[in-house]
């Protein structure tokens, strides 16, 4: 079955961009949740490394320190794998006109297509019918400049992590 004024190849094209897509959404999110994570480390100036522990825990501030220094390192680097790689596809989005770039940040950067639609709307005051009618001439122009058969997978991201780690030790 093909979509209205498009040949069967270029219909495959357009899923599988769209299945591009969706990855790239899924590493933004993987993305934002270790920055969360991030966040919620001490840093060495927070208040509660001002006392000493409290309890019997039988760590030093010292220790405590270094086991959040160290979490914060770590993450860091997972995200910066993240980053390079949402950092590959970016630059392709430039190759869009402003509308048609609008429609992918809203398409990448939403967890669902009432939340994209809705921000299309209020955002960028571009309603559901053009999105509708863009979306596949979109993604016939981002398949000549990405590779759609080949999408970033966290798996992979998370395998190269795994890679690094067994490196550095």
């Amino acid at each position: 079955m093909t979509k209205k004024g498009y040949t069967q190849e270029e219909t495959q094209i357009i899923e599988s961009v769209k299945l591009y897509l969706k990855a790239i959404r899924a590493l933004k999110i993987e993305r934002f949740n270790l920055n969360l994570e991030l966040e919620n480390i001490p840093t060495p100036q927070s208040p509660i490394f001002s006392d000493e522990p409290k309890g019997n825990s039988g760590r030093t501030k010292v220790e405590q320190l270094d086991s959040y220094i160290m979490r914060r390192e770590l993450l860091i680097k997972r995200m910066a794998l993240f980053d390079e790689e949402l950092n590959k596809f970016t630059p392709y989005t430039y190759l869009l006109n402003t509308g048609q770039r609008n429609i992918i940040n809203a398409y990448v950067n939403n967890r669902g297509y009432a939340e994209m639609i809705e921000m299309l709307s209020s955002v960028y005051y571009i309603s559901e019918t053009k999105y509708r009618y863009e979306i596949n001439n979109i993604c016939l122009t981002l398949s000549k400049y990405i590779d759609y058969n080949n999408p970033p997978m966290i798996s992979e991201i998370n395998y190269r992590y795994k890679v690094l780690l067994s490196s550095v030790q």
